[in-house]
Order: C-alpha cells, then structure tokens, then sequence
C-alpha cells in the first residue's frame, strides 16, 4: 500500500480500500485526489469530475454518489450511501484544477486548455502509482461545467501519442453546460413556463420583446419583473425541492446566472471569466465543517498548504473557455460510448436545450423517438417509469430522469445507480 491509503476515517468504520493524496502536474501544481476501491469484480475505473468552474469533485464524493453521508460534522458521523456507484466501479474524485477543494499550487488563472492539459497528465501519473488499474476499461464521468472538462480530456487523451494504458470505453455527462449555451438561453423560458413558473402570457410578453432584442432596455425591464415576482427563491437546481442554505443569490439561477439571456459564453462572462464561488439555495454547510476538520484532514492526507476547503472555490479565476464543445461530441462518438442524461427539474440546464443540442449535431446512426425506461421500485417491488431516452446516433443515448434536478444522483439515487451501471456494463 502507498502512503495515501486512508488508514480510518472519522464518523465511520468502513473496511472500504480507499485513498487519498496529491498527484503533482504541470508547474508547482498539486492535485487532490479520492480513490474509493470498488467492491465489484472485474470492475472498471470511472473518472469523477464536478463541475462549476471551481467546484469540488468531494461534493459527489459526499453529496451524490459515493459510499458516505456526512450526518453530523461536530461529533462526527458518516452514514452509509447504500446507492454509491463504487458498488460498480473504482471511482477516483478529482479536485481540478487547483485551488478547486484541496488542490493547491500553480496558477490559479487557468481555462479549459490548461485544465485538460493537467487532467490528462494526472491519469498519466495516476496510473503509474495504481498501476494495477492498467489495461483496464475506463470511463470519465460528471455533471455541469464537466460538460466541458470531460468532451475536452477525452480528446487530449485520444489524441496524445502514448495516450493511457487503460481501455477508454466511454463518457457519461448529466445537465452539460457548454453543449450549446444559445440553445439554453433560447429554452430556459419555455422551461419555466412548462413547469408552470411564468404563464402563458409572461412568456409570450417575454418572446416578443427579448427574441431579437435580449439586452434591449424593454426586455431587461421584463426579466427583472418576473424574477422578482415568479423566480426568485426557486431553488434553481431542482424546482420541486426547498430553498436551503444561505438561501438564493442574487439571482435564481446557477452559476451561469445570465445563461437564459445570453447568446453565448462571451455573453454569459465579460471577457470570458467563468468562476462559481456558492451555490444558491444548498446547504453544504455540513460537508464543508466535516472535511475542514483537523482529524479528517489528517486522515485524508491534506497538506497545510491548500486553502481551507469549499464547495466551490472563490480563488479560482477561469479565464478561457473553448466554444468548440459541441463539434467534440460529434468528433468522439466514432470512438466512444456517450451518454447524456438531464434531470427534468432542473432549470440551470434545462433538458429542452440539452435536446434542443443533442439534435443539431451530426452523429452516425439514426435518432430514435423517446421511449420511457424504467426500473423496479424496491418499496413495491412494481416497475415504474423513471424517464424517457431515445438515441441521437449509433454510440449517443439521451436519457431524463423524471423529479431530478442538477445533482440528479442526490435526488434520485436508485434510478441513477441503475443508470450507471448498465452504461458500464455492471448491470445490477
């Protein structure tokens, strides 16, 4: 065992082989990683990535999908997450890039070129130190603005000349910012509208003024009324679920909080600086006094150079961003699996654009109508409808997962558990 095996882990005591560390990438750049061993046999190894830009990969980890539930920080205890995906797969999360979570060092004014660059060379390194994870089958997986990290890395990986000694077999992205930003400007009303937020004529007013003029006086005007009277204090992340935590921002929407009026990335972020510092109407309260404890520090190996840890950082400043996104999902599908799926309750990235998107592109194969998926419900042990999917070519499946918002594994763990494990080939 190496030096970052987690030796015990407080709040909990768990025969789980996991570890925790630094792999050192490009300039005086340190990154934090979390490897949970999977109990499975045979089981691949999944790339874990949140999004943001600048939030932490240890908000899945202990928020989403991975075997523990912080319950209490002060005393502490852990739960187990019967629903994790380590079930199925070694996962490893990755804070990137520095000073995302525990990262810490380099240049904290980064973009999308350099943070591909960096997550290629930390799998480089990864496996060499767990080397026994060599020449196995390999996914990178992840939600947000991961929908542009992970479209991004598989093409440095794909096309770097020793590439990695592991199987890339695919990628599986929810709610993906950056697939078509105009196309989410251009359906955020309708989801509003559709899920009974603004009404008919609201939207009608809205289309009237805004479709050709959207920073046109008369349509600001418009927006700023129906936020405060109909939007604001909705969690924007899921609809259906309270206002939580510091409660909304000054907005309601995400981090993208100028996404429905926008155009394009350089709309969204004067001179292109995207960077999400908080997280309106979530409470990650709790998971932030936890790891920010010295014993859990120690136990996880932190070094007493990071900044304290957050879910999503403010020391981040993320400066370029690729516009090409969309044309890698059309570059990629020849050669891997790709999955999207969306949450139907979340109007940070609402599923009518990732659609609306998915259909615009250019794929091999023939696109399908929706047709629903289901699962057996363990409390009835009936099948039940979770979603509709339908596939956008030979390697691209579409999949919604009815009453899931943003954090679709936190909302709706069992049918995301299901998800995952057919798209790995671990059916359950």
């Amino acid at each position: 065992m190496n030096g970052d095996f987690i030796w015990s882990l407080p709040g909990i005591s768990t025969e789980l082989e996991q570890y925790s560390g630094y792999v050192d990438v490009g300039v005086d750049t340190h990154l934090h990683y979390w490897l949970i061993k999977s109990t499975a046999p045979n089981a691949p190894l999944v790339l874990w990535l949140n999004g943001g830009p600048g939030c932490s990969s240890l908000n899945g980890l202990l928020t989403e999908n991975g075997p523990f539930r912080v319950i209490d920080a002060s005393a502490p205890k852990l739960e187990v997450n019967p629903y994790s995906w380590h079930t199925k797969a070694n996962i490893v999360y990755l804070e990137t890039p520095s000073p995302v979570g525990f990262s810490y060092g380099g240049n904290y004014t980064t973009g999308d070129d350099e943070t591909a660059k960096i997550n290629l060379e930390f799998l480089q390194k990864f496996l060499v130190l767990y080397s026994e994870f060599q020449g196995v089958d390999f996914y990178i997986a992840g939600y947000s603005y991961a929908g542009q990290y992970i479209p991004q890395l598989s093409q440095a990986i794909l096309s770097s000349v020793n590439g990695l000694p592991v199987n890339f077999v695919g990628i599986m992205m929810g709610n993906p910012s950056g697939l078509a930003p105009k196309t989410f400007a251009d359906t955020y009303w309708a989801f509003m509208n559709r899920h009974g937020l603004i009404s008919d004529t609201q939207f009608e007013t809205l289309n009237k003024y805004c479709e050709h003029t959207p920073f046109g006086p008369r349509c600001s005007e418009l927006r700023d009324e129906i936020y405060e009277s109909n939007i604001y204090g909705t969690n924007p992340y899921n609809i259906l679920n309270i206002c939580l935590g510091p409660g909304p921002g000054d907005k309601p929407e995400c981090m993208t909080v100028q996404m429905p009026l926008s155009t394009s990335w350089k709309d969204v972020a004067p001179n292109n600086t995207l960077q999400q510092s908080g997280s309106a109407c979530l409470d990650y309260s709790t998971v932030t006094e936890y790891l920010n404890r010295d014993d859990v520090k120690e136990a996880l190996h932190i070094s007493d150079q990071a900044f304290p840890w957050d879910s999503c950082t403010s020391n981040l400043h993320y400066v370029q961003v690729r516009h090409d996104t969309p044309s890698l999902y059309e570059t990629l599908a020849p050669q891997l699996k790709i999955l999207v799926y969306s949450g139907d309750q979340d109007s940070c990235l609402p599923y009518l654009g990732t659609m609306s998107a998915l259909s615009e592109l250019d794929f091999v194969g023939d696109e399908t109508d929706f047709v629903k998926w289901t699962l057996v419900d363990p409390i009835s042990n009936t099948s039940q409808t979770v979603g509709v999917t339908k596939k956008y070519g030979d390697n691209v499946s579409f999949y919604t997962v009815k009453g899931g918002g943003h954090m679709t594994p936190t909302d709706k763990p069992i049918p995301m558990l299901q998800l995952f494990s057919n798209f790995i080939g671990q059916t359950q």
